[in-house]
């Protein structure tokens, strides 16, 4: 599995991370009950955006 990830190409694996990272902090503002999730839901997408760019 490390080896895979390691042969994995430099964006592969930031994006991954990225996805996680957005993915996590959208669980934790969903799970809190915050309002403002769209724009969380947005902030994530335009960094997605960001990251294929």
């Amino acid at each position: 599995m490390l080896f895979a990830i390691a042969e994995a190409p430099l964006f592969v694996i930031l994006g991954l991370i990225a996805f996680i990272f957005s993915f996590t902090v959208y669980s934790i503002v969903a799970f809190s009950g915050v309002p403002r999730v769209i724009d969380v839901r947005s902030s994530v997408k335009f960094s997605g955006i960001t990251i294929l760019a």
